[in-house]
């Protein structure tokens, strides 16, 4: 249960962590 929990943490870390990326690499490719 407890690793289950940490995994779905990580996941969604992860995702966030791409989502800023290609936010800024987006607002670079703008400016």
């Amino acid at each position: 249960m407890l690793s289950s929990i940490d995994g779905i943490a990580t996941g969604s870390m992860l995702l966030a962590y791409a989502d800023l990326t290609r936010f800024s690499r987006a607002k670079q490719r703008q400016s």
